[in-house]
Order: C-alpha cells, then sequence, then structure tokens
C-alpha cells in the first residue's frame, strides 16, 4: 500500500496552546468606550451573593470564571450582587435573570439552569460592549436539551493507528478546553470504545481480559467526574453488541443467529442473546453509576444483533420484520440500563437506513416498538435531495453545506412525536467531510436554519459532531445559544447577537454582510458524496499535480496515511456531477467567499479571538480556491490529451501551477499564525503544514522544469502530448476490440485460464462476451472517459435479471444506477458444450466513450472456491473504497479499438 511520506512525521499539536489558554485573557474590543443607551442600566462594581444550593460546587468553575471575565473588563467590585436562587422550573436548564436597577437575580431549578444563565450575562456584556444590560425579565429554557460533542484530539481508537485514549495517560480533557466547550452550550461529550474492554461478561470469557480494563475504567470515571465539574456528561460511544467472529460463533452457538459480512450476529431471540444483552446493559452503568448515556449506532456502520442488518439467515427470527428486529436488540440492552439507571440515556444511532431504504412504515415499527428511556438518532440531512445548476442531487451522510432536513428524517420524526419517543439528530455544525482540516466553517446562517428546522419537528437532542467538526468555536457556539433560540427575531438578529459576542455591536452588522456571503458560497459546495470523501478542498495546498498521467487514486480526505497525488480526478464527482458541473459550483464558492473576505477585512483587529477567525475565513478560500485549481488543472489535461488547443492548454496548466505555488506559500504564512489549521481529527494529524507545503512547493517547481519542458517538446515536433491518451503500454494487459462482429474477436482469458471475454463494436453498439465453465459470475468496470470510474456491473448466468449495477454503499444509488443501467442489456446463449455465454451490449448514444482507448477492470467471481475474484489484468493491492468495488488501479487494462 502506498503512505504519504508525511503521515508519521508530523508536527507538533501546537493548538493545544489554544485550547488550554485562559478563555478570558484580554478584555473584549470594543469594551468601555461608549456612553449608556435608553433601557440599559449600568453595572459598574459587580460581584457575587451565592445563595443556589450546591453541594458538589458544580457551579465553583462558572463562578470563577465569571469573577475572572468581570475582573479582565474592569466591572468587578461589591456595589452591584448577582445574586443565585432556587426556584423550580419545568425544564432541566432552564433559568430567569431578573435585571433591577441594584441588582442582578438569577434563578433555577437546577445547577446547570445557573450556569447557562450566568454565560448569557457574560456574552451581553461582550455584546453591549461595556457594563451594560437590558431592564426587564430574561427567560430562557432548551428545546434542544443534549448537545453533543466529542474531543478535538483525542485518538479515534480505529485503524491505522488504533490508539485508545482510555488505555494512555493524557489529558484529552484540560480545565480551558472544558471551560471553552462549556460556554459554546456543550453538555455532552462521548468516547469510543467497547464493551469488551470495560467490563466482564458471563457469557462470553474473552471479555473483559485485556491488561489495560482496569486503566480505562480508572480513567474514564475520571473524566466523567472531570466533566461534570463543568455541566458536560459523557457518553460511551459503541458499536455493541458487536457480532462475534466465525471462531468465536462455533464457540458460542447460543447466542448467535444469521451470518453476515463472515461474522455472526447476536440473535435476542437465541436462548441466551436476550440475557447477555441485558447484562451488557446493566454492566456499564455499574461500573459507570454518573455516566451520562450510551451512545449507539445500531443499524449499519457493523454487524450487531440480528436486526442491524437488512436480510437476515438467522433460522431463529428471520420471520420477524426489521422494525421488530432492531427495536428487540436495543430494548434488551436498555433494559439492563434502567434496572441499573432508572434516568439511563441509550441513543440508538440507525445510521444506515438512508442508504438500505428503510420504508416509512418498517422506520415507524422500529420506533413504535422502542421502550421508554430509547432515543433515536437519525442522520439529519441524509438521503436529502438539493438542487444545484437545475438538477437535484443526493446528499448522503453529514451536510453543513446542505441544509436538510431529508425526507426520511422527517417522517422519522413524525413517527417520534406519534408514539411519544424522542427522537435526536445527527448533525455537524463546526464542519464536515465537505473540509475539515480546518476547526470550523463560518456558516452560522446554515446552522440557524438547521435548528430551527429541527425545533419544529420536535428534536430533543443533537450529536454535533463525529471524529471532526468539535473544536469550541462560532459554530459551536451558534449551536449551543440556538438550542435556546425561540426563533421569533430571525436569522439575520441572531447572527448579528452571535457575531456581536466576538465583534461588538458596533462591528457586528459588517461581519453578519460576510457571514451571509460565506453562507451563500458555501451552498455552493458539490453536494456529492465522493467529492467529500475524495475531493481536494480538504488539502488542495498539498495536493500534488500530475502532468504526465500516473492513475493515481484519489486520498481518502478522512485520511492522512494516503499520497495525496491522485490525478484520477473522476473518483471525486461520479455518481451526480460532471467535471465542469463542480468546477461551475467550485468558482461560485470562490467568488463569493472572497467578497465576504473583503468586507470582514474592513473591520480593525485587536483581539486574538478576531486574528484567529479571520485566519480561518483566509485559508478556507485559498483551500477553496486552490481545489477548483486542482479540478480545472485536469480539465485543461483532458483537453491536452485528446490534443485540443494543445498549446492553449500547457499555458493554462503553467498558470495553475503557479498559482498553486503562490497559494502554498500563503499557507505557510497563515499556518504559522494559527496552528489549528490543517489538523484533521478523523485522519488524527495535520493534512497540510509547513514542511508538507514547502514539499508540494519543490514538487511543483520540478513538474515545471521536467514534465512541461518534454510536452512542449513534443508538441513542437508534431507530437502528440500525451501518449496515455494512445493507449500506451504502462505495463497493464491490453485487448483489442475489432471493428464488426464477436466472430472475428480473439478470446482473452482470466488468470485461472478457464473463463475468458471478447469485445466488439460498430457504429451503434459496443458487445462484450464472457464465459465461464463454472458457477462463476463477472464483475466489470469500464472506464470510457479517462480518469473517471464508469459504473460497476454484475453480470450473472441463470438470473434474472442477469445484469444489474453495484448500487451499495456510496456507489451508484437512486436514478443514477438505473440511468446507467438502462444502457446497457445481455442475453444468454449455450453453445454445443453446454457453456453459457453472456452477451453484453451498449447502446453507444448514450454512451460517453468517445472513439478511443479506454480502461476496462473485469473479474472473474469463482463462488466454487470461497467467492475468489480473479481478475484479467494483474492482481493489483486491493485498496477499500468507501463508493466502489474493493480493486486496485493495477486491475485496470487497456481496451484498444480496431480502426
Amino acid at each position: 500500500m502506498r503512505e504519504d511520506e508525511f503521515f508519521y512525521k508530523q508536527p507538533e499539536l501546537l493548538f493545544l496552546n489554544d485550547l488550554k489558554s485562559e478563555l478570558h485573557s484580554e478584555k473584549p474590543y470594543p469594551f468601555g468606550i461608549r456612553k449608556l443607551e435608553d433601557n440599559e442600566l449600568e453595572f459598574n462594581g459587580l460581584f457575587f451573593d451565592k445563595n443556589f444550593p450546591d453541594e458538589e460546587g458544580l457551579l465553583d468553575t462558572i463562578y470563577e470564571d465569571v469573577e475572572k471575565f468581570l475582573k479582565i473588563c474592569g466591572i468587578d467590585g461589591n456595589k452591584y450582587p448577582i445574586k443565585t436562587i432556587f426556584k423550580k422550573t419545568d425544564t432541566f436548564e432552564e433559568y430567569c435573570i431578573d435585571i433591577k436597577e441594584n441588582e442582578i437575580i438569577v434563578s433555577a431549578g437546577d445547577t446547570e439552569g445557573i450556569r447557562r444563565a450566568l454565560i448569557w450575562i457574560e456574552d451581553e456584556l461582550i455584546r453591549r460592549e461595556g457594563p451594560y444590560l437590558p431592564m426587564g425579565v430574561i427567560k430562557k429554557a432548551p428545546h434542544i436539551k443534549q448537545r453533543i460533542t466529542r474531543c478535538f484530539f483525542s485518538p479515534i481508537n480505529r485503524p491505522p493507528k488504533n490508539e485508545d485514549e482510555l488505555r494512555d495517560d493524557i489529558d484529552y480533557y484540560p480545565e480551558q478546553y472544558l471551560n471553552k466547550l462549556m460556554h459554546d452550550g456543550v453538555n455532552g461529550l462521548w468516547i469510543y470504545t467497547r464493551f469488551s474492554d470495560l467490563f466482564e461478561s458471563s457469557f462470553i470469557e474473552e471479555y473483559g481480559k485485556d491488561e489495560f480494563v482496569a486503566k480505562r475504567v480508572e480513567k474514564l470515571t475520571k473524566v466523567i467526574a472531570k466533566c461534570k465539574r463543568y455541566g458536560i456528561k459523557i457518553y460511551v460511544f459503541a458499536i455493541e453488541p458487536i457480532a462475534l467472529s466465525r471462531e468465536l460463533g462455533k464457540k458460542y452457538p447460543e447466542l448467535v443467529g444469521g451470518i453476515a459480512e463472515n461474522q455472526h450476529s447476536i440473535c435476542v431471540n437465541s436462548k441466551f442473546g436476550k440475557e447477555f444483552c441485558y447484562e451488557a446493559g446493566k454492566k456499564l452503568f455499574q461500573t459507570f453509576p454518573d455516566l451520562g448515556g450510551y451512545i449507539g449506532i445500531t443499524y449499519g456502520e457493523r454487524v450487531t444483533t440480528c436486526g442491524s442488518h437488512q436480510a437476515t439467515n438467522c433460522p431463529i427470527c428471520k420471520e420477524i420484520s426489521n422494525g421488530e428486529r432492531l427495536a428487540q436488540g436495543v430494548n434488551a440492552l436498555m433494559a439492563g440500563m434502567k434496572d441499573q439507571k432508572p434516568d439511563a440515556d441509550l441513543v440508538s444511532w440507525t445510521y444506515a437506513q438512508t442508504i438500505h431504504g428503510w420504508s416509512d412504515e418498517s422506520v415507524e415499527e422500529y420506533i413504535e416498538r422502542m421502550i421508554d428511556g430509547v432515543s433515536t438518532l437519525q442522520n439529519f440531512a441524509s438521503h436529502g435531495w438539493n438542487e444545484q445548476l437545475g438538477k437535484k442531487r443526493l446528499a448522503i451522510d453529514y451536510w453543513l453545506s446542505f441544509i436538510g432536513p431529508s425526507d426520511l428524517f422527517v417522517s422519522t420524526a413524525k413517527s417520534a412525536q406519534k408514539h411519544g419517543k424522542q427522537i435526536y439528530a445527527k448533525m455537524q455544525v463546526c464542519c464536515s467531510h465537505e473540509v475539515a482540516s480546518v476547526p470550523y466553517v463560518p456558516v452560522p446562517g446554515n446552522v440557524y436554519d438547521k435548528y430551527k428546522a429541527a425545533n419544529e419537528l420536535g428534536v430533543s437532542g443533537v450529536m454535533q459532531s463525529w471524529y471532526f467538526g468539535n473544536y469550541p468555536c462560532l459554530m459551536s457556539k451558534a449551536a449551543g445559544d440556538l438550542a435556546f433560540e425561540d426563533f421569533s427575531n430571525g436569522k439575520d438578529d441572531f447572527i448579528h447577537r452571535l457575531a456581536a459576542t466576538t465583534w461588538g455591536n458596533t462591528n457586528a452588522k459588517t461581519m453578519v454582510e460576510a457571514y451571509n456571503l460565506f453562507e451563500q458560497a458555501y451552498k455552493n459546495y458539490p453536494t456529492n458524496i465522493m467529492f467529500s470523501y475524495y475531493g481536494p478542498m480538504h488539502d488542495s495546498v498539498v495536493w500534488q499535480l500530475q502532468l504526465l498521467p500516473k492513475n493515481n487514486q484519489l486520498a481518502r480526505t478522512w485520511q492522512g496515511i494516503d499520497p495525496v497525488d491522485g490525478d484520477r480526478i473522476g473518483e471525486c464527482f461520479v455518481n451526480g456531477h460532471t467535471l465542469e458541473e463542480v468546477i461551475t459550483l467550485s468558482n461560485k464558492m470562490v467568488e463569493l467567499w472572497k467578497k465576504g473576505r473583503e468586507i470582514a477585512e474592513t473591520l480593525p483587529i485587536k483581539t486574538e479571538k478576531q486574528r484567529l477567525e479571520l485566519s480561518v475565513i483566509k485559508a478556507l478560500e485559498i483551500l477553496f480556491e486552490g481545489g477548483r485549481d486542482v479540478l480545472k488543472f485536469y480539465q485543461y489535461r483532458d483537453l491536452l490529451g485528446k490534443n485540443i488547443d494543445a498549446k492553449v492548454q500547457l499555458e493554462k496548466m503553467r498558470e495553475i501551477v503557479l498559482r498553486g505555488i503562490e497559494q502554498s506559500t500563503e499557507m505557510i504564512d497563515i499556518w504559522k499564525n494559527d496552528t489549528r489549521l490543517g489538523y484533521h481529527s478523523e485522519a488524527e494529524g495535520y493534512k497540510f503544514f509547513p514542511e508538507k507545503l514547502e514539499h508540494r512547493i519543490a514538487q511543483l517547481k520540478n513538474l515545471l522544469e521536467t514534465e512541461f519542458v518534454e510536452v512542449e517538446r513534443r508538441i513542437e515536433e508534431g507530437k502528440y502530448p500525451l501518449e496515455y491518451y494512445l493507449g500506451a503500454d504502462d505495463g497493464t494487459k491490453r485487448h483489442t476490440m475489432v471493428k464488426g462482429s464477436l466472430e472475428n474477436s480473439e478470446w482473452t482469458y482470466f488468470d485461472d485460464n478457464t473463463a475468458k471475454f471478447r469485445m466488439a463494436y460498430d457504429e451503434e453498439k459496443m458487445y462484450l462476451e464472457f464465459v465461464s465453465p463454472n458457477e462463476s459470475y463477472f464483475l466489470i468496470n469500464p472506464e470510457f472517459k479517462m480518469m473517471t470510474p464508469g459504473p460497476a456491473l454484475i453480470i450473472k448466468k441463470n438470473e434474472q435479471p442477469a445484469l444489474t449495477v453495484q448500487k451499495r454503499y456510496h456507489g451508484y444509488f437512486a436514478e443514477y444506477g438505473d440511468i446507467e443501467l438502462s444502457k446497457w442489456d445481455c442475453t444468454t446463449i449455450e453453445d454445443e458444450n453446454n457453456k453459457t455465454h453472456l452477451i453484453v451490449t451498449l447502446n453507444l448514444k448514450e454512451s460517453d466513450w468517445e472513439g478511443g482507448p479506454f480502461k476496462f477492470c473485469a473479474k472473474v467471481v469463482n463462488t466454487e472456491v470461497g467467492n475468489g475474484r480473479i481478475p484479467w489484468t494483474n492482481p493489483g493491492e486491493f485498496v477499500p473504497r468507501l463508493g466502489r468495488f474493493i480493486w486496485s488501479t493495477k486491475e485496470l487494462g487497456w481496451i484498444i479499438p480496431e480502426k
């Protein structure tokens, strides 16, 4: 497997200095320079009169914080008391602030209401730029009661590093980091782990035997207690009860049901399956009595119970419906949790219902059968449709640029309301897969629209980040404030109040104008999950461009281990956009973002908080511009490869390379003053930093001195600019596609020397013939557009239809696959030796083939030898690619059409 040389050469996490730094270290600007206005009261000389009962001292953190804030602002003293008192309320965290001439009375029914009220007072003093508050009564209560995020820099406990934050001695929750999260309204943090790493089981002896179990329990207990002092609960996040391996399934047959993905699912209708789940739920809260709750992916990410995958071959529960099977597994866990802790919170994340196309009826059945205490967590935008450039685009996974909610979320929320169950929304409020190499994207209007819709649907909790999108910032502050917002004054008023907490009321109007432009810009981000997973916006400033085609796969944006040198640009926009469309959308994004940045730069920058916000704005402009330029570079290379205005295309590409050098150089200067930039939490490292940026600069300079010189020489000599486009021999196998009849074509054998195929074409159709002597089937991936994956087709004997298109996960889905499949046809013919010939035809008028050589991947899958996939070319290194079959670009051979 190719690896990025910088994956193991990472700089220090210097942003930790920012996270650990005091929240209040300098006076807000502007502050204390204006006069008292009508309907305001002046409070110069504030102090606390603490009367709220607080035996655990949970409010000490916020009292200390406010006292420091008042002192730095120069408005502390002994003249005006802030009285905190107990007063019963209807809702947890609800509070009342009574602002009188000589005192401020803060009342709530719990410590967290007092905490939220005191933070509101701090914010309002900053907004009003002095010791001024509005006369009268302020009452607020949250409609989003659980606001859950994750540590920005703790290990993810997944490959490739597999490091566990509960196993080491690092403190991932410094006091001031928690203070910042507290001010942003966060009241929950999730930590990923496994039940087997935390406690023993009466049913599976392997559970709880790891040498680090005691250390994990001790550390998690300490983290729970530490975070509690800031009003933050800890949630264990896991995928449980995780299915058993084939080996363990044989050892514990009394637990298991069906087999999926080569694992034994836990059947809660089996002899001990239900008891096993009950015990696990109970032990979780026995081990951690102060745990806030449990969040589990109950459908999708991995196999757990029989209800966690759509189809089941379980002999016990195969007749039970999907909705009931899924509810049974969740209820078994919840029963154990409730017996140990009656107010235990179990959040069931049905992640893959959006992908596997659950019907509204099945979703409702699942929700109806959930027992009390279980909340369902659904992706807010996933499987929603967004219109861009006059076409509907399908949103899968998490989106900040696309608002939602999707139809699936709406139907889930309505089912929850109907049956009196809690509904949580899975959102991204700081950043998402679209661009996660920055701490946040400043588009608070998007979050406003999401939370307004969530409020209307009765959402009571939000999981507002994945491994990324969780840095305390403008956007997480927006989410925290929106949890208490009544939406009566409109979006601009809210954004003005939010902006004023950084810029003061004097400058907030200007920033609202900038934020509105950023919002308009960001909505042009291509709504295409492949663009988020493989596109150039995360790390365009270190993307190594290739003039001579290399056929390198694009790097996974959520990983740091892949080399960022891919030139197969079509991998990032298939299934929904063309290259021209993503360039058009990127152009709009860059133009509008630039206008917003220019407006923001008109303001005086006086505080560190303001300076850091501007650095994020500038960095995003460079990333978006650089990403747009990567796309354009390969658009021009394709035209160059076809020998269309070769000199013009080469000069345009040269300009992009020169600008790329400037972009990387500019990012070095920005990074040195803001080391948050470039860090990607799921990748567990920096996507870009000075050394890697300098390496890219050197690569681009070398490109100008070598490959550009070579191609320029070829053009001057009248040769074809890029031989690759002529089907140049690059070490892979080649097959000649005859013009005429298949009977005139020679056979090419797969590596098993039994299966074979041949190809031909005429003016109207392309013909492919496959034959195999056993019960095999075929997989093909034609690439008619250079460097752009084509459809993944499955060709099977003795099945109707014989030809289907792969629609798994993020591959061809919805009508995209159906449209692609409509171009193809398949018939079967039996020969005199009783062999089945599969004749596949393609309507050329509807295809993307332009008549020249193209790349082609074909495999025969021998079902008699364990589904072994045998390619017709040299087997390559298999690389998992979300949205595609597992294959390597080395398995692409050349199809050379006969002229």
